[in-house]
């Protein structure tokens, strides 16, 4: 029998109630051969299920169905803690549905994609590979921030970090230039300007051994 999976209709909960504390569904009478008690039902990937007019729906979209929230398109329901069986209120949330393949491989595999801790640091890391390019989204102290923020560029389509231009370097955008320049004495004083960002640093690296001596 396919999961019925299509908008939810409240007229389906009749009869039947949620407990948000422990996560179960209970049918309050007996309908088509039902029984009375939770529905305990499990289905081969270990989700809860129920059948209800000869329709097999998943519980734990059923519970949003029960507190009156909406499963926006495109969102999917997401188990906190990895256990498909536990539909707690507490334990369920609305994700995309990259989201909730990450948090099954947190779960599955002990990892926590795309974030890095840094004993050296004493940090937690958010990177991902773009464009064949390891790309930095920053280090933070507590890892829960980190996954917030990594959450965050998930929903946001990974937007990449604003480049931090090096020292002692100024870009133009008007021309695309990039300008060595150093404060001396006081005074803002120009070394040229340069089209790429490399030459500029390579320009300033000589300045800098020599002293910034022309």
């Amino acid at each position: 029998m396919m999961i019925y999976t299509k908008p939810l209709d409240k007229s389906l909960l009749k009869g039947f109630k949620y407990s948000p504390q422990t996560g179960l569904i209970f049918r309050n009478k007996v309908k088509n051969n039902g029984k009375v008690g939770p529905v305990l039902t499990q289905n081969g990937t270990g989700y809860r299920s129920i059948t209800i007019n000869g329709n097999k729906y998943l519980q734990h979209r059923l519970c949003f169905l029960f507190k009156g929230v909406d499963i926006p398109e495109g969102m999917c329901v997401d188990h906190l803690n990895g256990h498909r069986s536990d539909n707690r209120w507490e334990n369920l949330r609305l994700v995309t549905h990259v989201q909730n393949s990450i948090n099954r491989v947190e779960h599955r595999e002990g990892t926590i994609p795309y974030i890095y801790h840094s004993k050296k640091r004493s940090s937690w890391s958010v990177r991902k590979y773009i464009d064949g390019e390891k790309t930095h989204f920053g280090f933070f102290k507590d890892k829960d921030e980190a996954i917030k923020e990594r959450d965050r560029l998930i929903s946001e389509g990974w937007p990449l970090p604003k480049k931090k231009i090096p020292k002692h370097i100024r870009h133009h955008a008007k021309g695309n230039r990039y300008e060595v320049r150093k404060n001396i004495n006081g005074k803002v004083i120009s070394f040229g300007r340069f089209s790429t960002e490399k030459e500029a640093e390579n320009h300033r690296d000589k300045l800098v051994a020599n002293n910034w001596k022309i």
